[in-house]
């Protein structure tokens, strides 16, 4: 399996939204994401993301 690279926070939040999340707020550097029926998800808005 090939390993995975690193992406930016933001990066990472376009990913979800195209999944059907959406951007409830930001608290400090954390993009909060919602959507029905599914876990909350706080991504940090980084340089990287591991």
């Amino acid at each position: 399996m090939p390993k995975l690279t690193n992406i930016s926070g933001r990066d990472a939040v376009k990913a979800f939204l195209k999944f059907g999340y959406r951007h409830v707020h930001t608290s400090g550097d954390h993009a909060i994401l919602q959507k029905p029926n599914a876990p909350s998800l706080s991504i940090p808005l980084h340089k990287e993301v591991a």
